[in-house]
């Protein structure tokens, strides 16, 4: 492996093991309090120490995480005030994504109605992290169809 293929294999593990935590985190598996330790969640994804902190960061980035003082990093409690913030701005960057896909010339809806189709479908077998995909791949194809460069949702690590 040359150094472009290491860099872009330790890319996709650091990717992998972000999008993982920020599952977990968001369906509870870490309840608001707990120390996350870098270590332990290595031995559990078999991955380095370092992919694990290369996900801290870009978790404290987006306050998914918090870090003590000490250095530890610990689940944050949701309050409803903050429920409440991130909708608000979730809301503001959907606004801003659609009215620059509503203003492209190029406008090809058929990525959007794929997904609003599949959202539409009525499945009994549907989990709770089958509609939390779901939910991040609609908002991943609105934010991709706009071309805003500065907003970005990470892909996937596999499809859904």
């Amino acid at each position: 492996m040359n150094t472009a293929e290491i860099e872009k294999a330790h890319g996709t593990i650091c990717e992998n093991v972000l999008e993982r935590l920020r599952k977990d985190i968001l369906l509870r598996k870490y309840q608001p309090g707990v120390r996350l330790l870098e270590a332990n969640l290595a031995s559990e994804f078999k991955v380095s120490r370092g992919s694990v902190r290369v996900a801290f960061q870009a978790l404290i980035k987006e306050g998914m995480i918090d870090e003590s003082p000490e250095g530890y990093k610990i689940v944050p409690g949701i309050t409803a005030e903050t429920i409440e913030d991130m909708y608000e701005l979730r809301e503001w960057l959907e606004v801003k994504a659609i009215k620059t896909i509503l203003s492209s010339e190029s406008l090809r809806y058929s990525p959007l109605m794929n997904v609003l189709a599949q959202i539409e479908y009525k499945d009994l077998d549907r989990t709770v992290e089958d509609y939390y995909k779901l939910d991040l791949l609609f908002h991943r194809v609105i934010l991709r169809m706009s071309g805003l460069s500065l907003i970005h949702i990470s892909e996937p690590t596999r499809p859904y």
